[in-house]
């Protein structure tokens, strides 16, 4: 079954939407991004598919309850 596309966007974050929700900079949380021991989800598309890095939103949140950072 084929998800709407306003059901996949209501799913996804950009960077620039995490760094907003959670009231970092986006320079703030490239750096968190790129810590492998903070195992940051990774984007719903490799780099060589989309340039822009989309992430789903539930995992997204999961990881910000784990690490204290929900908003």
């Amino acid at each position: 079954m084929r998800k709407s596309v306003s059901s996949i966007t209501k799913n996804t974050l950009t960077l620039a939407d995490i760094a907003s929700l959670c009231g970092w900079s986006t320079a703030t949380l490239n750096r968190k991004i790129r810590k492998p021991e903070l195992a940051f989800p990774r984007p719903l598309f490799p780099p060589h598919i989309s340039k822009l890095k989309l992430f789903d939103r539930r995992e997204v949140e999961a990881w910000l309850r784990r690490h204290g950072d929900a908003p």
